[in-house]
C-alpha cells in the first residue's frame, strides 16, 4: 500500500481537486415580469388576432406573452426557442402562409425600425410597420401566463432522466424599485412510492395514490422581505445601475442575497424529484426584477 504523504512534522499533505460533474447553473422566471413565466404557460396555436386598426394594429386574445427574444429569459437562444412568438400571414385564403419578421431590438436600437412588425408582450398589440395587403389572413402561436390558473408562476427544477441535481448554493437578485407582492414557496416533490409507500395502492393495505404520484416531501415559504434576510448566510455587494437605460442594461441597483448550503442537495430523477418554485397567488411583484438562480452539479445516478 502507497504511504500517504506527509509533513516533516506528521502532517497529511492533501490536494484540492475541482469537483467532477456537469455544472448546472438555473435561473427562475423573473417574478416581477409574467412575461417570463414560460415554465408552467399556456400555449396557443394559430390564432387569428382580431382587428385594432385594419391592416396596421391587431390585438391577441391574451396577454403576458411569452417573451424570449429580449434577453429576460436566461439561455433562451440555446433552450426557449420552442417558445418563441410566431406571426403568419396568407394572401391566398389560407392555402400558404408566410412567416412575418419580427422587429429586431438590437437592428431598432441602432437604426430604427427594421422587419415587419412589433409586438407588446405585455398586452399582445401586433403593431406593423406599414400596411400588409388588403385581404391577408393573419395566425399567431404563442405561448403565455395565464394568470387566472393556479399554478402559472411555477417554475420546475428537475434532473434530466438518469441523473441526480446536486444543489450546492443559491441566491436570489432583487432590484431596489422591488415590492414583495406575494410569497415565494419553494416545493421539493418526489414519487410517493418512494417516500410514502403505505399512500401508493399496491401497498397492502392500498393507499389512495397511483404509483407515480409526485407528492410534496418539503416546503419553505418566503412571505416577508425579513424571511430572506433570516435564512441567507451571504450577501454581495450591491451591483449598482449598469448597461444603459435600454432593454440591454438595468436602471436599478440589484441586491443579491446567498444561500451556502452545508451539503449538496440532491435531487434525483430515479425518485421522481423536482422542486417548484412559485408565487402562491400567482401575483407578480411590483418594480423590476426579481429572480432565483440555484448551482449545483448534474451526475449520472
Amino acid at each position: 500500500m502507497a504511504r500517504t504523504p506527509e509533513t516533516s512534522d506528521g502532517k497529511t499533505i492533501v490536494s484540492l481537486w475541482p469537483t467532477e460533474g456537469s455544472r448546472k447553473t438555473i435561473v427562475t422566471h423573473n417574478w416581477a415580469d409574467p412575461t417570463t413565466w414560460y415554465s408552467n404557460s399556456t400555449q396557443v396555436l394559430n390564432e387569428s388576432p382580431s382587428v385594432i386598426t385594419p391592416e396596421l394594429v391587431y390585438e391577441l386574445a391574451e396577454d403576458n406573452i411569452i417573451d424570449v427574444t429580449h434577453g429576460k429569459v436566461w439561455e433562451e437562444d440555446l433552450s426557449m426557442t420552442s417558445y418563441k412568438f410566431l406571426l403568419e400571414g396568407s394572401t391566398d385564403g389560407g392555402t400558404s402562409w408566410t412567416p412575418f419578421a419580427e422587429e429586431d431590438p438590437h437592428v431598432e436600437e441602432h437604426t430604427g425600425a427594421n422587419g415587419d412588425y412589433v409586438i407588446d408582450y405585455d398586452t399582445g398589440i401586433i403593431t406593423f410597420h406599414s400596411a400588409i395587403a388588403v385581404g391577408t389572413s393573419l395566425r399567431a402561436s404563442y405561448y403565455y401566463a395565464d394568470l387566472s390558473t393556479p399554478g402559472a408562476s411555477t417554475y420546475i427544477v428537475a434532473p434530466l432522466p438518469g441523473k441526480t441535481l446536486l444543489l450546492r448554493k443559491a441566491e436570489v437578485q432583487f432590484t431596489k424599485d422591488i415590492v414583495i407582492g406575494d410569497t415565494i414557496a419553494f416545493e421539493t416533490y418526489g414519487y410517493a412510492d418512494v417516500f410514502a409507500p403505505h399512500l401508493v395502492n399496491t401497498f397492502d393495505p392500498p393507499g389512495p395514490l397511483a404509483p407515480g404520484t409526485k407528492i410534496p416531501i418539503s416546503t419553505t415559504t418566503y412571505k416577508t422581505m425579513r424571511d430572506y434576510y433570516n435564512e441567507a448566510n451571504g450577501a454581495m455587494p450591491t451591483y449598482p445601475a449598469l448597461g444603459g437605460s435600454g432593454w440591454r442594461g438595468i436602471d436599478q441597483d440589484v441586491v443579491v442575497l446567498q444561500w451556502d448550503y452545508a451539503a449538496m442537495l440532491p435531487v434525483s430523477s430515479a425518485a421522481g424529484m423536482e422542486v417548484r418554485i412559485l408565487l402562491k397567488h400567482d401575483q407578480p411583484f411590483g418594480g423590476t426584477y426579481a429572480t432565483a438562480t440555484l448551482y449545483g452539479l448534474s451526475e449520472d445516478e
